[in-house]
């Protein structure tokens, strides 16, 4: 939803409440779908943070910017990827044979995002936002090994 600060924010009240549904409904019928009925409530939050990296941008203030951006990507590098298996192996039934594989996912999904997001966390210089062709563009936030050896 990164086409503006009213779409991001539009878009994130949307996702809130729809999840906030979701999740009640999975509440009173069965607890294991909570995971996946909550997913919109966080794309909701995630896309809030966007709305404050575009609300940072319009009034030129990089702290905002930062920290919002540090919460979108909070998701897309790190809370995606131990919560869509984590949802997964809460699905499955206790006695499935693939019910722990989706576990070990979540595992791996959790240390590719510490790998991941940590040290954008600890490097805020690391972290850039600009404004490409009317959407976001989350640029340098890859982490670049300099040839060291005069090569």
């Amino acid at each position: 939803m990164c086409f503006s600060e009213s779409v991001s924010f539009a878009a994130a009240g949307v996702l809130v409440a729809g999840g906030a549904f979701a999740s009640w409904k999975a509440w009173k019928i069965n607890k294991r779908y909570l995971p996946i009925a909550f997913m919109p409530v966080m794309a909701g939050i995630q896309q809030f943070m966007e709305g404050h990296v575009w609300m940072g941008l319009n009034v030129s203030d990089p702290n905002m910017v930062w920290w919002g951006a540090m919460g979108f990507i909070f998701f897309s590098w790190f809370m995606w990827p131990v919560w869509i298996p984590f949802g997964t192996y809460m699905l499955e039934p206790p006695e499935s044979r693939r019910k722990k594989i989706f576990l070990y996912f979540a595992l791996a999904g959790t240390a590719l995002g510490l790998i991941l997001y940590v040290p954008h966390l600890l490097n805020p210089d690391w972290v850039s936002v600009s404004v490409n062709e009317n959407s976001l563009a989350y640029e340098g936030t890859e982490v670049v090994l300099e040839n060291r050896t005069g090569c």
